[in-house]
């Protein structure tokens, strides 16, 4: 193998990159490392949920959840999904949302590549535990509370 030196401008990922990345921009990596780490059939079924638009939402909500630790995301998961008959049992709801505290303490508090990495397979396991459909009503529901909540703002989301 030969070394490539760096170009101008390019940033080489490492501890400090990520340490200062925003907490936006962690979860936007995260998001897109989480297919890889699910299985076949999953990962053909995530692909809509992965796409620009969907990833974009899905960003959003989870970036607010993972900067307002006190918001218990993996308690909004869990009601979500037995309010709305979302899942047939409440333990698989219990876990996936444990699995997504577990994900966003990991984004928060991420420093290397390695927990960006952990954090993608447990958002992998979350999603695992309830289905695309699932979690994409939960962040559906995430991002519509967050878009009406600007409009009677007066703000443009």
């Amino acid at each position: 193998m030969r070394f490539v030196p760096p170009r101008a401008g390019e940033v080489k990922p490492g501890s400090l990159q990520i340490a200062l990345m925003p907490i936006e921009a962690r979860v936007v990596e995260v998001l897109r490392r989480a297919p890889r780490r699910m299985p076949a059939t999953l990962r053909e079924e995530s692909v809509k949920l992965f796409a620009p638009g969907p990833l974009a939402a899905a960003a959003q909500v989870l970036a607010v959840w993972t900067s307002a630790p006190v918001i218990a995301a993996g308690f909004i998961i869990e009601a979500t999904l037995l309010a709305d008959g979302l899942t047939s049992s409440s333990a698989a709801g219990m876990e996936a949302a444990e699995k997504l505290d577990q994900a966003l303490e990991l984004i928060r508090r991420a420093r290397d590549e390695r927990e960006l990495e952990d954090a993608a397979v447990l958002l992998a396991e979350s999603i695992g535990r309830i289905g695309i459909p699932a979690f994409a009503a939960v962040i559906w529901r995430g991002a519509n509370r967050f878009t009406s909540a600007n409009k009677s703002r007066g703000l443009r989301a």
